[in-house]
């Protein structure tokens, strides 16, 4: 299992997103886990909360690049937190 689907089951785990836990158990691909949490958490906004309060470099930077209907400003507050994130951390989106 790759680091950023463990990233991305120990999120759900978190935020009891038990429908994004089965679809990445099941071997999805990221868009198709995205979509899930998108549905489960109730809207896109409230993933891209989830996901600066988790400050993970790794599913922040799949989402962005994953989900093509982000508004500017859910872009801009991603970037932010990913901006704000330990440079060590940074050196993987890049």
């Amino acid at each position: 299992m790759t680091k950023v689907r463990q990233d991305i089951i120990d999120c759900a785990e978190r935020h009891n997103l038990p429908e994004t836990l089965k679809t990445i158990r099941g071997r999805a691909c990221y868009e198709d886990i995205f979509e899930t949490a998108i549905e489960e958490a109730g809207s896109v906004d409230a993933v891209v909360t989830i996901l600066i309060d988790e400050k993970n470099v790794r599913w922040t930077s799949c989402f962005i690049s994953y989900v093509s209907d982000l508004s500017d400003n859910q872009k801009r507050r991603l970037i932010a937190s990913l901006a704000a994130a330990q440079e060590k951390d940074l050196v993987f989106i890049f």
